[in-house]
């Protein structure tokens, strides 16, 4: 999905919060790059009427994505929220 405004503020606090790490003796997980071996997926679907067309385009997504993640070799764990995503 696109990212939103909050995502991107989001990624720009952890940069800022990683550069100023380097400039410091001190090892976190933020500074320390690793391989990805294990992505979980939350999807949210909705459970009221008229959502059918944000439920199925949710769904589509979490699939594609799903299938990419596991084409690279990636482990992937689903959490579904809303009864369709059941």
């Amino acid at each position: 999905l696109r990212a939103r405004p909050f995502s991107e503020k989001l990624v720009q606090v952890l940069y800022g919060v990683n550069q100023r790490m380097k400039l410091e003796d001190h090892e976190s997980v933020l500074s320390t790059m690793r391989p990805v071996r294990c992505v979980l997926l939350v999807v949210i679907t909705g459970d009221r009427g008229l959502c059918g067309g944000y439920n199925n385009f949710v769904i589509k997504q979490a699939e594609l994505r799903h299938a990419e993640l596991k084409a690279i070799g990636v482990d992937v764990k689903l959490i579904a929220v809303g009864r369709k995503g059941q």
